[in-house]
């Protein structure tokens, strides 16, 4: 698969994430292995996400203004 057809594959996932949707290694395998006919190891697919600068954005723990309590 050619970079341009990768940016096509994962546009509509990019487009899904924009709108707070979460998209998954194995559903994303899942779409990617049908396109192509293949069956791949999962990180084939981190790989193509880290090309494409894909990263996972984690929760913070605690709202940030959420007041601190001192501990005694």
């Amino acid at each position: 698969m050619s970079y341009e057809e990768e940016v096509e594959f994962i546009k509509p996932f990019i487009d899904r994430a924009r709108e707070g949707e979460i998209s998954t290694i194995d559903e994303i395998k899942k779409l990617f292995e049908k396109r192509i006919n293949k069956t791949v190891h999962k990180t084939i697919i981190y790989r193509l996400l880290k090309r494409h600068n894909w990263r996972k954005i984690v929760p913070i723990a605690e709202h940030p203004k959420t007041k601190k309590t001192a501990e005694i």
